[in-house]
């Protein structure tokens, strides 16, 4: 039987795509449009609670056929902005808000998770807090989403259930857990646009990245393959992208791989990208300073502010032969000194001056606490590097009760100290090892291997391409040999000058014999700067020894 061609005028007319892919025709566009319609006002009534894609089709009794198209409606929707998808797949407007309360997300060293509500947000005062007082909640690991420690993010606050005659209806909320549960909803702000991990090759083609849990997720799929070449186990940069944040692990692509964890520098990189640090300058600051004429004339002079009188305070210096070389003319001119060496002798009336302190970050965070000025992560980080190099990571004579305590507070307001303490005590570069063995192999002792003496040439950094960070704590090397008293480490410095630095056991005191020469410090580390160089210094520390009573 000859069936009639089908005339392309009977054909619906197709113009469109779903976000399947599927053709869409017109008409079914336009019924389309009107169950967009119905999802709006269906969203927007008063009593609407979120809902998953399958809950709100049965809500609206779409038909078998339509569910496709419905999905792609809100998909649509969420592209365009309109919705926002939570937890579990549920959908509300993205202007609903109602009991959704916005601050940021602290995780603690403790693995304690914490919700710090920002003040005068609507949602809060709603719920009766004390705008001016909103306590923080502690939220269970299961309700966290896809947060991250400084993450900005929308929380879901509901009364608890009342159980029994113990949980009281409150109007105000006090502490964490005063009949409060919390929930995060949505991620609206990321704490770092970068995350880093260790890159895993998984089942699938593209594998995934694991993190630390806290500043990187703990593991981050991958929505693309690298524009690079990545191994299994090195470390890499990855950005984070926004789809799929319902899922338990957030979504991402690799965008940079620093190398293996081990390799020499890539710790340092990492905190680097970790912590978004500039390490270079703008163009255009470097095109200004090109710009900038050698010799100014004195117009330019007449323009520029004079800050020659401007306020100077000096934190850690004992005395003016400690100061960077070139700043020695601000001794007269210091006003404020904030230090922890009881010999300080800088020419200066407003002192703090606590000799029972470890570390001058001890100080300055008492400092801050008693001017009520907010201590940032940031600035957390800050004084436990002050006070653990300080102190030689918690391990001189002169640590005490109130020092670890201080720590420890900086560690609960966020003081990240596992990389802290990795980069300064457990990482040495290779030029770092050249160089102690450079001074292991020139060392020279004294009074039967009592005293031990180091000397660092300035060729020898220049050979070695020594950094200052390679040179940092290198002062104490020679009192690290067994049997050694008084370990002293003479460095070649600008101007012919010989720098000491000495570290000593309790039988002898660092600061006195130093004083002799014009510095200070501790009674069991001290420095000062000698004139005639690396032998002029040698020759002057030797001295003060033999006239100390010491047989050399």
């Amino acid at each position: 039987m000859h069936r009639p061609r089908l005339e392309a005028a009977q054909k619906p007319p197709y113009d469109g795509i779903n976000g399947n892919g599927r053709l869409l025709s017109r008409n079914f566009r336009k019924m389309n449009n009107s169950l967009k319609d119905r999802l709006v006002r269906h969203m927007e009534d008063g009593h609407y609670e979120p809902q998953s894609k399958s809950e709100l089709a049965r809500a609206l009794n779409v038909d078998s056929r339509q569910k496709q198209d419905f999905r792609a409606i809100v998909d649509q929707l969420e592209e365009e902005g309109r919705l926002v998808r939570l937890q579990k797949g549920r959908y509300a407007l993205k202007r609903e808000r109602r009991n959704l309360v916005h601050g940021m997300i602290r995780i603690l060293r403790s693995g304690k998770i914490l919700f710090l509500p920002k003040k005068g947000d609507p949602a809060a005062a709603d719920l009766g807090w004390d705008l001016e007082a909103i306590p923080e909640l502690e939220l269970k690991p299961n309700h966290l989403g896809t947060a991250l420690d400084g993450d900005r993010v929308a929380v879901r606050v509901e009364r608890k259930a009342a159980k029994g005659r113990r949980n009281v209806r409150r109007d105000r909320f006090s502490s964490p857990d005063t009949g409060m549960k919390a929930r995060v909803e949505e991620v609206t702000e990321r704490a770092r646009s970068r995350w880093l991990g260790v890159f895993r090759a998984g089942k699938n083609k593209l594998g995934r990245v694991l993190g630390d849990g806290v500043g990187s997720p703990e593991y981050i799929e991958l929505v693309e393959k690298p524009a690079m070449e990545v191994l299994p186990g090195q470390l890499v940069s990855v950005e984070p992208v926004s789809r799929g944040e319902e899922k338990k692990a957030p979504r991402g692509k690799i965008v940079e791989v620093l190398g293996y964890p081990d390799d020499p520098h890539v710790d340092m990189e990492a905190v680097i990208r970790k912590y978004d640090l500039p390490v270079e300058f703008p163009a255009s600051v470097l095109q200004e300073v090109e710009s900038f004429r050698k010799n100014p004339s004195s117009a330019e002079l007449g323009r520029r502010e004079d800050w020659t009188d401007s306020t100077v305070i000096t934190t850690d210096i004992a005395s003016e032969g400690l100061l960077s070389f070139g700043a020695e003319a601000l001794a007269p001119r210091i006003e404020l000194v904030i230090d922890h060496h009881g010999s300080n002798s800088l020419p200066c009336e407003n002192r703090i001056v606590l000799a029972d302190r470890a570390a001058c970050g001890e100080i300055v965070y008492a400092l801050l606490l008693e001017l009520g000025a907010p201590v940032s992560k940031e600035t957390a980080e800050t004084l436990y590097v002050a006070i653990s190099t300080d102190t030689g990571c918690f391990k001189y004579s002169n640590v005490t009760g109130n020092t670890l305590r201080v720590a420890a507070e900086l560690i609960d307001l966020g003081a990240d100290v596992a990389p802290i303490n990795k980069i300064f005590f457990d990482t040495k570069t290779f030029a770092r090892l050249k160089l102690e063995a450079r001074l292991t192999a020139g060392i020279e002792l004294y009074a039967g291997g009592m005293v031990g003496l180091c000397t660092l040439p300035q060729r020898w950094i220049d050979e070695l391409s020594i950094s200052e960070d390679d040179i940092d704590s290198i002062s104490g090397f020679a009192r690290s040999i067994e049997g050694v008293e008084i370990g002293i480490m003479i460095r070649e410095v600008e101007g012919g000058m010989g720098k000491l630095s000495l570290r000593t056991s309790p039988r002898y005191d660092a600061c006195a014999l130093c004083q002799q020469l014009g510095g200070g410090g501790h009674a069991a580390a001290a420095g000062a700067s000698v004139a005639g160089g690396i032998e002029g210094a040698k020759k002057a520390i030797l001295d003060v020894l033999a006239q100390s009573g010491i047989r050399l």
